[in-house]
C-alpha cells in the first residue's frame, strides 16, 4: 500500500507485519496545537499534519467493515474519519455535519477515546469524554448520534470491549483511577459487589485498555508525576491481576507515560509512550518482558493501532458478496485495511444522499461501482425540486416529521415522498389542488405545496401527505396505501371476494351409514 499523504507516503514495512498507526499532540514554534497521524514500520515512514484542525489527537481505531480510520480530537471536540487508501473523508458524513468530515455533537467534550460496539445487531461507536463524565452513541453506518449512553461521571477516560458484551472502562478518577466492568449494553455494573469498581488502579492514573490475544485486559498508568509508568494484566472474569505481574519504568529503563496499546499479528504487545519518553516500546505480551524499542524521534506519542488486512483476510467484511482484493470494487489493493472505499458513493459505507438507505439497500445504487446513490429514473430519488416546492426527494427526517397547517415539516425533503422509489413528488394530498371538490385541500390546507393555507382547511382523507387520493374509492390512480395501485387493489380485493368459500355451503360427510 502506497498511500499519498501531501508529501509523504505511507510505505509498507519489509516484513509480513502491517504498518502501525499512530496519534500524536505535537506543538508548533508559535505555542500553538495541531494533530498529527504517523504511520510507522520499523522505521519511520510518514506523517500526516493536520495543521488547521485542532490539537490533542488521542484515541485512534479502525472500523471492523469498512477499514476507515476513527480519531478522536480532543482539542477540537470532534471525531474525525479518514479513508486511508485516498487519504479522502468519506463524503457521506457532508450530509450530516457542517464540518465536513468532523462529527461534532454538542456534548462531545473533549473526546478522547472511540471504541466500536454491537448492540442488538446494530454497530454504534461509543464515544469517551472524561472532562463531562460521559459516553456518547454514533451509529457506525450514518454517523448519526444516537444518545448519551453514559452519563455517571467516573470521567471514562478510555475502553475496551470484551467478548462484545463487556465494556470495561479506564476512569480518570482524582486522585487515581478505577477500573470499571460494566454491560455494555445497559451500562449495568458486572464488577460484582456493585460500587462499579473492578480493579483499583492505586497510586496511578489509567490511560489506555485493550483486550490481548490471550483473553486478558491490558491497562496501561501513569503515577502522578507523568514519570513512572505501569502496565497491568488482569484476568477480564476474575479482576485479578495475572500471575501478579507488573512493569514500571525500572523494567527496560523505557516506560515512563505510557498511553495507548495494541497487538501485532505475532501476539507482541506495543505500548505508546508521551513525553518525555516520546518512545513506542515492544513487549512480549504474556511475561510482559521488555524486548526493545520500535521507534523514538517523534514528540508525543498517544493512541496506536495496527493497520488491518480486510482485503486479504478472506472474509467478506462489508457483507457485498465480493471477497478481498481485486474481486471487491472497494479494495484498490490487497494490503488495503478494509473492502469499502470513499471515493464509491455505492461501497463506501455512508449513506451519501441522505435518504436513509446505504450502498447496495439504495434503489439508486445499480452496483457496487455506480457513482451516484441517486436515480434520475425515481422522481424521489433524483436530486431533483420535481414539483416546485422547494423540497427535494425522500428524507426518513421530513416522513417522520411531515408536519401541518401549524407547523412546517422537518427536515430537508418533500413531504410527498413516502420512499426513495415513490412515483411522484407531489401526490394529490401534497400538489395544492382541490382533486375532488369538496373545497378542502391537500393534508395541510396546499401550505406545503403554495407556501399558504387555503382557508377552508385541510382535507381530511389526506390523513399523510404522500397519499394520492384526495376522495375514498377505487377511482384514484394509487390507494391510501404507500405506493398500491387503487384500481388494482381494488380489483384484488373484489377477485377475494369472488373466490371466498360461500360459508353456507356444507363440507360433504365422510360418515358412513351403518
Amino acid at each position: 500500500m502506497a498511500v499519498v499523504f501531501s508529501t509523504f507516503f505511507l510505505l509498507s514495512p519489509s516484513s509480513a507485519q502491517p504498518p502501525l498507526i499512530v496519534s500524536e499532540n505535537v506543538f508548533n514554534e508559535s505555542g500553538g496545537g495541531w494533530v498529527r497521524i504517523s504511520g510507522v514500520s520499523s522505521t519511520y515512514a510518514w506523517w500526516w499534519d493536520l495543521d488547521s484542525i485542532g490539537n490533542q489527537a488521542h484515541g485512534i481505531a479502525f472500523g471492523p467493515e469498512n477499514g476507515y480510520l476513527y480519531l478522536t480530537s480532543s482539542g477540537s471536540h470532534e471525531l474525525m474519519v479518514f479513508d486511508l487508501d485516498t487519504t479522502d473523508i468519506p463524503t457521506g458524513l457532508l450530509n450530516f455535519y457542517s464540518s465536513p468530515g468532523f462529527v461534532a455533537h454538542p456534548q462531545m467534550v473533549y473526546p478522547t477515546d472511540v471504541e466500536f460496539v454491537t448492540v442488538d445487531g446494530r454497530d454504534m461507536l461509543y464515544v469517551a469524554n472524561p472532562n463531562v463524565g460521559r459516553i456518547l452513541r454514533f451509529d457506525a453506518t450514518t454517523l448519526q448520534f444516537i444518545d448519551t449512553w453514559w452519563d455517571s461521571g467516573d470521567s471514562p477516560l478510555s475502553l475496551a470491549v470484551n467478548n462484545g458484551n463487556e465494556l470495561f472502562i479506564v476512569s480518570a478518577g482524582v486522585p487515581f483511577s478505577n477500573l470499571l466492568k460494566v454491560d455494555a449494553k445497559t451500562g449495568a455494573f458486572l464488577d460484582g459487589n456493585g460500587d462499579g469498581v473492578f480493579y483499583p488502579l492505586t497510586g496511578h492514573q489509567g490511560r489506555g485498555a485493550a483486550i490481548g490475544p490471550n483473553g486478558n485486559l491490558y491497562v496501561s498508568a501513569t503515577d502522578s508525576t507523568g514519570n513512572s509508568g505501569k502496565l497491568y494484566q488482569i484476568d477480564p472474569k476474575t479482576g485479578v491481576q495475572a500471575d501478579g505481574t507488573l512493569i514500571n519504568s525500572r523494567t527496560g529503563g523505557q516506560l515512563q507515560h505510557p498511553v495507548g496499546i495494541d497487538f501485532d499479528d505475532a501476539g507482541k504487545l506495543y505500548v505508546a509512550n508521551a513525553e518525555p519518553s516520546n518512545k513506542i516500546l515492544r513487549y512480549n505480551a504474556t511475561s510482559l518482558v521488555f524486548e526493545t524499542v520500535f521507534q523514538t524521534g517523534v514528540n508525543n506519542f498517544y493512541g496506536l493501532a495496527f493497520v488491518p488486512d480486510g482485503c486479504s483476510d478472506g472474509i467478506d467484511n462489508d457483507g457485498d458478496g465480493l471477497v478481498d482484493f481485486p474481486d471487491d470494487p472497494g479494495c484498490v489493493e490487497a494490503d488495503d485495511p478494509g473492502e469499502r472505499y470513499a471515493n464509491l458513493p455505492c461501497d463506501n459505507g455512508f449513506d451519501d444522499d441522505g435518504d436513509g438507505t446505504v450502498d447496495q439497500n439504495d434503489p439508486g445504487c445499480l452496483n457496487a461501482t455506480d457513482t451516484s446513490e441517486k436515480d434520475p429514473f425515481l422522481p424521489c430519488d433524483d436530486g431533483i425540486d420535481n414539483d416546485g416546492d422547494g423540497r427535494i426527494d425522500f428524507d426518513p427526517v421530513t416522513k417522520a416529521n411531515p408536519g401541518d397547517s401549524a407547523s412546517p415539516p422537518g427536515g430537508s425533503g418533500d413531504v410527498g415522498c413516502f420512499a426513495p422509489h415513490a412515483a411522484r413528488e407531489n401526490p394529490q394530498c401534497q400538489d395544492g389542488i382541490d382533486n375532488d371538490g369538496d373545497t378542502t385541500v391537500d393534508y395541510d390546507a396546499g401550505l406545503s405545496a403554495t407556501g399558504s393555507a387555503d382557508p377552508d382547511g385541510a382535507d381530511s382523507y389526506c390523513a399523510k401527505p404522500w397519499t394520492n387520493r384526495e376522495k375514498p374509492g377505487c377511482g384514484g390512480s394509487v390507494s391510501p396505501l404507500e405506493g398500491v395501485n387503487g384500481p388494482a387493489l381494488c380489483a384484488f380485493l373484489l377477485l377475494l371476494a369472488l373466490c371466498r368459500p360461500d360459508p353456507r355451503r356444507r363440507k360433504p360427510s365422510t360418515s358412513q351409514r351403518s
